[in-house]
């Protein structure tokens, strides 16, 4: 699972945590799990906790694309 995020990762320069879970075909919760994982092993970021605003994850060292975004969906 972790490698098929990271791919994900990749492949969209990013994601908020519904549209990994969803193109995984797993709960948010799941996604969430398996994101939190990863960014405690150093391989993925996530955008500043913001009340109200979407999670944004992207891997570690790239740009920040989406970080913005005020959809909170």
């Amino acid at each position: 699972m972790q490698n098929e995020i990271m791919g994900f990762l990749s492949r969209h320069n990013g994601g908020k945590t519904a549209e990994i879970a969803e193109a995984l075909a797993v709960t948010d919760y799941q996604a969430r799990y398996y994101l939190l994982l990863l960014e405690k092993a150093g391989m993925v970021q996530r955008s500043p906790l913001r009340r109200g605003m979407a999670t944004y994850w992207f891997l570690k060292g790239e740009k920040q694309v989406g970080q913005n975004c005020s959809s909170t969906t």
